[in-house]
Protein backbone atom coordinates (compact mmCIF):
# COMPACT_ATOMS: atom_id res chain seq x y z
CA UNK A 1 0.00 0.00 0.00
CA UNK A 2 1.48 3.38 -0.79
CA UNK A 3 -0.85 6.07 -0.87
CA UNK A 4 1.53 8.69 -2.27
CA UNK A 5 2.34 6.83 -5.34
CA UNK A 6 -1.57 6.05 -5.72
CA UNK A 7 -1.79 10.07 -5.44
CA UNK A 8 0.63 10.42 -7.99
CA UNK A 9 -1.19 8.02 -10.64
CA UNK A 10 -4.38 9.85 -9.74
CA UNK A 11 -3.10 13.06 -10.69
CA UNK A 12 -2.01 11.43 -14.04
CA UNK A 13 -5.31 10.60 -14.63
CA UNK A 14 -7.24 13.18 -13.80
CA UNK A 15 -5.08 15.41 -16.08
CA UNK A 16 -6.30 13.63 -19.18
CA UNK A 17 -9.62 13.74 -18.16
CA UNK A 18 -10.82 11.17 -16.04
CA UNK A 19 -13.57 12.18 -14.15
CA UNK A 20 -13.20 9.53 -11.47
CA UNK A 21 -9.70 10.10 -10.82
CA UNK A 22 -11.09 13.52 -9.48
CA UNK A 23 -13.23 12.12 -7.56
CA UNK A 24 -10.53 9.54 -6.06
CA UNK A 25 -8.32 13.05 -5.66
CA UNK A 26 -10.77 13.84 -3.20
CA UNK A 27 -11.33 11.11 -1.17
CA UNK A 28 -7.87 11.46 -0.71
CA UNK A 29 -7.62 14.95 0.08
CA UNK A 30 -10.33 14.47 2.39
CA UNK A 31 -8.87 11.02 3.97
CA UNK A 32 -5.64 12.70 4.32
CA UNK A 33 -4.20 9.69 2.58
CA UNK A 34 -0.82 10.41 1.56
CA UNK A 35 -1.41 14.30 1.76
CA UNK A 36 -2.36 16.46 4.05
CA UNK A 37 -6.15 16.53 4.60
CA UNK A 38 -8.06 19.24 2.85
CA UNK A 39 -11.71 18.83 2.82
CA UNK A 40 -12.18 22.85 1.17
CA UNK A 41 -9.61 21.01 -1.81
CA UNK A 42 -11.92 17.58 -1.53
CA UNK A 43 -15.05 19.63 -1.78
CA UNK A 44 -13.70 21.40 -4.84
CA UNK A 45 -12.19 18.25 -6.50
CA UNK A 46 -15.76 16.35 -5.79
CA UNK A 47 -17.62 19.18 -7.83
CA UNK A 48 -15.05 19.13 -10.65
CA UNK A 49 -15.61 15.35 -10.84
CA UNK A 50 -19.48 15.80 -11.19
CA UNK A 51 -19.06 18.63 -13.82
CA UNK A 52 -17.02 15.89 -15.51
CA UNK A 53 -19.91 13.08 -15.80
CA UNK A 54 -19.11 11.18 -12.91
CA UNK A 55 -22.21 11.14 -10.53
CA UNK A 56 -20.78 10.15 -7.16
CA UNK A 57 -18.93 13.42 -6.89
CA UNK A 58 -22.29 14.72 -6.73
CA UNK A 59 -22.84 12.06 -4.12
CA UNK A 60 -19.46 13.40 -2.36
CA UNK A 61 -20.30 16.61 -2.30
CA UNK A 62 -23.52 16.32 -0.77
CA UNK A 63 -21.91 14.07 2.16
CA UNK A 64 -19.33 17.35 2.50
CA UNK A 65 -22.43 19.74 2.96
CA UNK A 66 -24.18 17.30 4.97
CA UNK A 67 -21.34 17.31 7.65
CA UNK A 68 -19.75 20.30 6.95
CA UNK A 69 -16.71 18.87 5.55
CA UNK A 70 -14.68 21.43 4.07
CA UNK A 71 -17.71 23.80 2.37
CA UNK A 72 -20.35 25.46 5.25
CA UNK A 73 -22.99 23.09 6.91
CA UNK A 74 -26.36 23.26 4.52
CA UNK A 75 -28.85 20.57 4.66
CA UNK A 76 -30.55 21.99 1.69
CA UNK A 77 -27.25 22.08 -0.48
CA UNK A 78 -26.87 18.39 0.78
CA UNK A 79 -30.29 17.43 -0.62
CA UNK A 80 -29.86 19.07 -3.47
CA UNK A 81 -26.81 17.51 -4.57
CA UNK A 82 -27.85 13.74 -3.50
CA UNK A 83 -30.51 14.36 -6.04
CA UNK A 84 -28.34 15.36 -8.36
CA UNK A 85 -26.36 12.48 -7.69
CA UNK A 86 -29.10 10.23 -8.51
CA UNK A 87 -30.38 11.89 -11.56
CA UNK A 88 -27.00 11.33 -13.02
CA UNK A 89 -27.01 7.84 -12.64
CA UNK A 90 -25.48 7.16 -9.09
CA UNK A 91 -27.55 4.01 -7.46
CA UNK A 92 -26.72 4.31 -3.90
CA UNK A 93 -28.15 7.18 -2.85
CA UNK A 94 -31.37 5.90 -1.60
CA UNK A 95 -30.35 6.18 1.99
CA UNK A 96 -28.94 9.76 1.67
CA UNK A 97 -32.68 10.81 0.19
CA UNK A 98 -34.61 8.92 2.64
CA UNK A 99 -32.51 10.12 5.70
CA UNK A 100 -33.46 13.90 4.60
CA UNK A 101 -36.92 12.87 4.05
CA UNK A 102 -37.17 10.96 7.16
CA UNK A 103 -35.81 13.61 9.45
CA UNK A 104 -36.68 16.84 7.31
CA UNK A 105 -33.29 17.55 6.48
CA UNK A 106 -32.98 19.79 3.12
CA UNK A 107 -36.84 19.07 1.98
CA UNK A 108 -39.70 21.24 2.31
CA UNK A 109 -41.35 19.15 4.57
CA UNK A 110 -40.80 16.08 6.49
CA UNK A 111 -42.78 12.95 5.41
CA UNK A 112 -42.11 9.45 6.75
CA UNK A 113 -43.56 8.04 3.47
CA UNK A 114 -41.44 9.57 1.26
CA UNK A 115 -38.44 8.15 3.64
CA UNK A 116 -40.13 4.28 3.55
CA UNK A 117 -40.01 4.57 -0.50
CA UNK A 118 -36.43 5.39 -0.88
CA UNK A 119 -35.37 2.82 2.02
CA UNK A 120 -37.74 0.11 0.02
CA UNK A 121 -35.57 1.02 -2.78
CA UNK A 122 -32.28 0.54 -1.09
CA UNK A 123 -33.59 -1.96 0.89
CA UNK A 124 -33.86 -4.31 -2.58
CA UNK A 125 -30.54 -3.07 -3.73
CA UNK A 126 -29.22 -4.69 -0.27
CA UNK A 127 -28.28 -1.10 0.86
CA UNK A 128 -27.96 -2.31 5.17
CA UNK A 129 -28.90 1.28 6.51
CA UNK A 130 -31.57 1.31 3.70
CA UNK A 131 -32.94 -2.14 5.92
CA UNK A 132 -32.10 -0.93 9.48
CA UNK A 133 -34.56 1.68 8.82
CA UNK A 134 -37.14 0.21 6.64
CA UNK A 135 -36.83 -2.12 10.00
CA UNK A 136 -37.07 0.65 12.37
CA UNK A 137 -40.28 2.09 10.52
CA UNK A 138 -42.38 -0.79 10.26
CA UNK A 139 -41.51 -0.98 13.91
CA UNK A 140 -42.58 2.54 14.97
CA UNK A 141 -45.42 2.77 12.48
CA UNK A 142 -43.12 5.98 10.48
CA UNK A 143 -44.87 6.12 6.96
CA UNK A 144 -46.66 2.87 6.79
CA UNK A 145 -49.05 0.47 9.15
CA UNK A 146 -46.97 -0.98 11.97
CA UNK A 147 -46.01 -4.16 11.34
CA UNK A 148 -43.83 -6.15 13.57
CA UNK A 149 -43.26 -9.02 11.71
CA UNK A 150 -41.86 -6.81 9.03
CA UNK A 151 -39.41 -5.18 11.11
CA UNK A 152 -37.75 -7.82 12.36
CA UNK A 153 -37.28 -9.20 8.99
CA UNK A 154 -35.83 -6.13 8.01
CA UNK A 155 -33.95 -6.08 11.17
CA UNK A 156 -32.21 -9.60 10.55
CA UNK A 157 -31.82 -8.42 7.12
CA UNK A 158 -29.78 -5.76 8.03
CA UNK A 159 -27.85 -8.12 11.09
CA UNK A 160 -26.73 -10.41 8.53
CA UNK A 161 -25.15 -7.48 6.25
CA UNK A 162 -23.28 -7.36 9.53
CA UNK A 163 -24.48 -3.80 10.51
CA UNK A 164 -23.36 -3.12 13.71
CA UNK A 165 -26.70 -0.71 15.15
CA UNK A 166 -29.06 -3.63 13.63
CA UNK A 167 -27.20 -6.10 15.85
CA UNK A 168 -27.46 -4.00 18.85
CA UNK A 169 -30.99 -3.19 18.36
CA UNK A 170 -31.87 -6.66 18.24
CA UNK A 171 -29.89 -7.63 21.08
CA UNK A 172 -30.85 -4.51 23.49
CA UNK A 173 -34.60 -3.85 23.38
CA UNK A 174 -36.53 -5.65 25.84
CA UNK A 175 -39.75 -6.47 23.81
CA UNK A 176 -39.68 -6.36 20.02
CA UNK A 177 -43.63 -6.68 19.90
CA UNK A 178 -44.49 -3.68 21.86
CA UNK A 179 -41.56 -1.32 20.83
CA UNK A 180 -42.97 1.56 19.21
CA UNK A 181 -46.36 1.32 20.31
CA UNK A 182 -47.41 5.30 22.02
CA UNK A 183 -46.47 5.41 25.43
CA UNK A 184 -48.87 6.56 28.21
CA UNK A 185 -48.07 10.05 27.88
CA UNK A 186 -48.04 13.82 29.86
CA UNK A 187 -50.88 14.77 27.66
CA UNK A 188 -52.92 11.57 28.50
CA UNK A 189 -52.64 12.38 32.47
CA UNK A 190 -55.47 14.36 34.09
CA UNK A 191 -53.75 15.31 36.91
CA UNK A 192 -50.55 16.48 35.68
CA UNK A 193 -50.47 20.23 35.95
CA UNK A 194 -48.79 21.03 32.39
CA UNK A 195 -50.98 19.22 30.67
CA UNK A 196 -52.83 21.94 30.01
CA UNK A 197 -49.40 23.54 28.38
CA UNK A 198 -48.10 20.88 26.43
CA UNK A 199 -48.97 21.44 22.61
CA UNK A 200 -50.75 17.53 21.01
CA UNK A 201 -48.33 18.42 18.22
CA UNK A 202 -44.68 20.57 18.46
CA UNK A 203 -45.32 23.89 16.99
CA UNK A 204 -45.03 24.41 13.53
CA UNK A 205 -43.92 28.04 14.28
CA UNK A 206 -41.95 29.55 17.28
CA UNK A 207 -43.40 32.53 19.74
CA UNK A 208 -41.44 36.07 20.01
CA UNK A 209 -42.99 36.73 23.24
CA UNK A 210 -39.47 36.52 24.96
CA UNK A 211 -40.21 36.69 28.51
CA UNK A 212 -37.61 38.06 30.94
CA UNK A 213 -39.63 38.47 34.29
CA UNK A 214 -39.09 34.81 35.22
CA UNK A 215 -36.40 35.19 38.15
CA UNK A 216 -37.21 31.89 39.95
CA UNK A 217 -37.25 28.36 40.52
CA UNK A 218 -39.26 26.17 37.76
CA UNK A 219 -39.79 22.50 37.40
CA UNK A 220 -41.67 20.77 34.91
CA UNK A 221 -40.38 18.22 31.45
CA UNK A 222 -38.41 18.71 28.04
CA UNK A 223 -41.34 16.79 25.69
CA UNK A 224 -39.18 15.14 23.21
CA UNK A 225 -41.45 14.58 19.78
CA UNK A 226 -40.73 12.39 16.90
CA UNK A 227 -39.84 13.87 13.83
CA UNK A 228 -42.83 14.65 12.51
CA UNK A 229 -43.91 16.41 15.58
CA UNK A 230 -46.66 14.71 15.62
CA UNK A 231 -46.57 12.39 18.81
CA UNK A 232 -45.08 12.43 21.81
CA UNK A 233 -41.81 10.14 22.09
CA UNK A 234 -40.36 11.34 25.55
CA UNK A 235 -40.70 12.87 28.59
CA UNK A 236 -37.72 13.76 30.86
CA UNK A 237 -37.53 15.61 33.98
CA UNK A 238 -36.32 19.34 33.99
CA UNK A 239 -36.35 21.65 36.89
CA UNK A 240 -34.52 24.90 36.54
CA UNK A 241 -33.56 28.31 37.95
CA UNK A 242 -33.32 32.11 36.60
CA UNK A 243 -32.32 35.04 37.56
CA UNK A 244 -32.29 37.96 35.20
CA UNK A 245 -28.52 40.39 35.60
CA UNK A 246 -27.85 43.36 32.90
CA UNK A 247 -29.54 41.36 30.35
CA UNK A 248 -28.27 37.73 30.83
CA UNK A 249 -29.84 35.15 32.58
CA UNK A 250 -27.75 33.26 34.76
CA UNK A 251 -28.88 30.12 36.40
CA UNK A 252 -29.01 25.87 36.31
CA UNK A 253 -30.93 23.55 34.28
CA UNK A 254 -31.04 20.23 35.54
CA UNK A 255 -32.22 17.09 33.62
CA UNK A 256 -33.12 13.84 35.15
CA UNK A 257 -32.14 14.84 38.39
CA UNK A 258 -28.75 13.80 37.37
CA UNK A 259 -27.58 16.05 34.64
CA UNK A 260 -26.44 19.38 36.08
CA UNK A 261 -25.31 22.33 33.71
CA UNK A 262 -24.80 25.95 34.86
CA UNK A 263 -26.82 28.70 32.70
CA UNK A 264 -25.58 31.77 30.79
CA UNK A 265 -28.35 33.37 28.22
CA UNK A 266 -28.44 35.88 26.68
CA UNK A 267 -31.69 37.36 25.93
CA UNK A 268 -32.40 39.30 22.65
CA UNK A 269 -35.98 40.74 21.31
CA UNK A 270 -36.46 37.55 19.64
CA UNK A 271 -34.95 34.37 21.24
CA UNK A 272 -33.03 33.16 24.45
CA UNK A 273 -29.67 32.07 23.16
CA UNK A 274 -27.79 29.60 25.37
CA UNK A 275 -24.24 30.44 25.80
CA UNK A 276 -22.16 27.36 25.98
CA UNK A 277 -24.77 25.12 26.84
CA UNK A 278 -23.43 21.45 26.32
CA UNK A 279 -25.05 18.22 27.67
CA UNK A 280 -23.74 14.93 27.52
CA UNK A 281 -27.22 13.04 27.92
CA UNK A 282 -27.04 9.79 25.60
CA UNK A 283 -24.56 11.62 22.87
CA UNK A 284 -23.07 15.25 23.21
CA UNK A 285 -25.65 17.89 23.15
CA UNK A 286 -25.56 21.40 22.38
CA UNK A 287 -28.13 23.83 23.24
CA UNK A 288 -28.32 26.72 21.04
CA UNK A 289 -31.25 28.82 21.43
CA UNK A 290 -34.95 29.22 22.56
CA UNK A 291 -38.33 31.27 22.16
CA UNK A 292 -40.29 30.95 24.98
CA UNK A 293 -43.72 32.10 26.09
CA UNK A 294 -44.80 33.58 29.92
CA UNK A 295 -48.38 33.03 30.82
CA UNK A 296 -50.40 32.46 34.02
CA UNK A 297 -53.40 29.82 34.42
CA UNK A 298 -55.63 29.38 37.85
CA UNK A 299 -53.44 26.04 37.72
CA UNK A 300 -50.20 28.49 38.01
CA UNK A 301 -47.56 30.11 36.37
CA UNK A 302 -45.78 28.53 33.13
CA UNK A 303 -42.60 28.96 31.01
CA UNK A 304 -43.46 27.00 27.87
CA UNK A 305 -41.60 26.96 24.51
CA UNK A 306 -39.05 25.28 22.19
CA UNK A 307 -35.68 24.94 22.26
CA UNK A 308 -32.96 24.22 19.30
CA UNK A 309 -30.24 21.19 19.92
CA UNK A 310 -27.57 20.20 18.19
CA UNK A 311 -25.31 17.00 18.62
CA UNK A 312 -21.78 17.27 18.21
CA UNK A 313 -21.52 13.53 17.67
CA UNK A 314 -23.84 13.60 14.67
CA UNK A 315 -23.21 17.25 13.63
CA UNK A 316 -27.38 17.05 12.96
CA UNK A 317 -29.99 19.10 14.82
CA UNK A 318 -32.10 16.97 17.43
CA UNK A 319 -35.89 16.18 17.15
CA UNK A 320 -38.23 18.80 17.91
CA UNK A 321 -38.08 19.85 21.35
CA UNK A 322 -40.58 21.75 23.79
CA UNK A 323 -40.45 23.25 27.30
CA UNK A 324 -42.96 23.35 29.62
CA UNK A 325 -42.25 25.08 33.26
CA UNK A 326 -44.23 25.58 36.33
CA UNK A 327 -43.01 28.20 38.52
CA UNK A 328 -42.29 26.77 41.97
CA UNK A 329 -40.56 29.17 43.67
CA UNK A 330 -39.18 32.79 43.93
CA UNK A 331 -35.50 33.00 43.94
CA UNK A 332 -35.50 36.08 46.37
CA UNK A 333 -37.80 34.93 48.94
CA UNK A 334 -35.38 32.08 49.78
CA UNK A 335 -32.48 34.34 50.66
CA UNK A 336 -32.23 35.13 54.78
CA UNK A 337 -31.01 38.97 53.89
CA UNK A 338 -31.27 39.20 57.64
CA UNK A 339 -27.84 38.33 58.17
CA UNK A 340 -26.45 39.68 54.62
CA UNK A 341 -25.04 35.45 53.93
CA UNK A 342 -25.68 33.03 51.87
CA UNK A 343 -27.96 30.06 52.98
CA UNK A 344 -25.53 28.16 52.16
CA UNK A 345 -22.19 27.14 52.68
CA UNK A 346 -19.38 24.42 52.52
CA UNK A 347 -15.97 23.96 54.71
CA UNK A 348 -13.42 23.73 54.43
CA UNK A 349 -13.34 24.79 50.88
CA UNK A 350 -10.89 23.66 49.16
CA UNK A 351 -11.89 20.55 51.27
CA UNK A 352 -9.61 17.31 51.44
CA UNK A 353 -10.98 14.48 54.10
CA UNK A 354 -13.86 15.80 55.07
CA UNK A 355 -16.87 18.73 54.49
CA UNK A 356 -19.10 20.02 56.26
CA UNK A 357 -22.35 21.64 54.75
CA UNK A 358 -24.26 24.61 56.33
CA UNK A 359 -26.91 26.06 55.69
CA UNK A 360 -30.43 27.92 56.72
CA UNK A 361 -33.82 27.10 57.29
CA UNK A 362 -36.69 29.87 57.80
CA UNK A 363 -38.78 26.50 58.75
CA UNK A 364 -37.94 22.68 59.55
CA UNK A 365 -38.24 20.40 56.51
CA UNK A 366 -36.55 17.65 54.90
CA UNK A 367 -33.52 18.55 52.61
CA UNK A 368 -31.24 16.79 50.26
CA UNK A 369 -27.78 17.48 49.22
CA UNK A 370 -26.34 16.54 45.84
CA UNK A 371 -22.88 16.74 44.54
CA UNK A 372 -22.19 16.77 40.76
CA UNK A 373 -18.92 16.57 39.05
CA UNK A 374 -17.75 19.25 36.34
CA UNK A 375 -19.34 17.61 33.29
CA UNK A 376 -23.09 17.72 35.06
CA UNK A 377 -23.10 13.92 36.43
CA UNK A 378 -24.43 13.28 39.56
CA UNK A 379 -22.31 11.52 42.17
CA UNK A 380 -23.67 11.45 45.32
CA UNK A 381 -27.36 11.79 46.92
CA UNK A 382 -27.93 12.10 50.65
CA UNK A 383 -30.96 10.45 52.01
CA UNK A 384 -33.76 12.32 53.24
CA UNK A 385 -32.33 14.76 56.51
CA UNK A 386 -34.88 16.09 58.90
CA UNK A 387 -33.61 19.33 58.85
CA UNK A 388 -34.80 21.99 61.57
CA UNK A 389 -35.40 25.87 61.38
CA UNK A 390 -32.32 27.90 61.65
CA UNK A 391 -28.61 26.59 61.38
CA UNK A 392 -27.85 22.69 60.35
CA UNK A 393 -24.83 21.30 59.84
CA UNK A 394 -24.16 17.92 57.81
CA UNK A 395 -21.27 15.75 57.09
CA UNK A 396 -20.99 14.41 53.14
CA UNK A 397 -18.62 11.78 52.74
CA UNK A 398 -16.02 12.58 50.37
CA UNK A 399 -13.15 9.75 50.71
CA UNK A 400 -13.48 8.69 47.37
CA UNK A 401 -13.81 11.71 45.28
CA UNK A 402 -11.34 12.29 43.15
CA UNK A 403 -9.37 16.06 42.53
CA UNK A 404 -11.67 18.76 41.06
CA UNK A 405 -14.30 21.40 40.93
CA UNK A 406 -18.08 19.95 42.39
CA UNK A 407 -21.64 21.84 42.51
CA UNK A 408 -23.13 21.35 45.41
CA UNK A 409 -26.82 21.16 45.41
CA UNK A 410 -29.38 21.65 48.57
CA UNK A 411 -32.79 20.76 47.97
CA UNK A 412 -36.00 21.23 49.82
CA UNK A 413 -39.69 21.75 50.06
CA UNK A 414 -38.75 25.52 49.59
CA UNK A 415 -34.90 25.79 49.02
CA UNK A 416 -33.11 24.94 45.72
CA UNK A 417 -29.07 26.53 46.21
CA UNK A 418 -26.09 25.87 44.74
CA UNK A 419 -22.40 26.38 45.06
CA UNK A 420 -19.20 25.23 44.02
CA UNK A 421 -16.44 23.31 45.66
CA UNK A 422 -12.94 21.88 45.62
CA UNK A 423 -11.73 18.95 46.16
CA UNK A 424 -7.79 19.16 47.09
Amino acid sequence: MDYKKAFRIFKKLAQTGDAEAWNALGMIYHLGLGVEKDDEKAARLFHEAYNRGYAKGAYNLGLAYKYGHGVPQDFDRAFEWFVYASFAGYEWTDYAIGYCWYKGQGVIKQRYDMAVDCFRKGAGKGDAACMYHLGYCYFKGYGVERDVALGKYWMEKAMEKGLTKAVDFMTYIDDLDTFGTEKVTLRSSMTDPLREVVPDRYPVSVTHDIPTAVDGEWEGKIIIYDWSGERIEEEIPLSASFKLEEGNLQGTWIQNDTTYTELNISVTDTAWNFNSMHLDVKRPTVIKEGHFSHRNTENGEYLTGTVVSYSELTREYTEPTFVALRKVSDVTSLLLTETGKDMLRAFPNPFSDHLTVVFTLEKAQPVSIQLFNISGKRIYTSESIPASAGINEVEVPVFSMARGTYLLKLQGENIRKTISVIKE
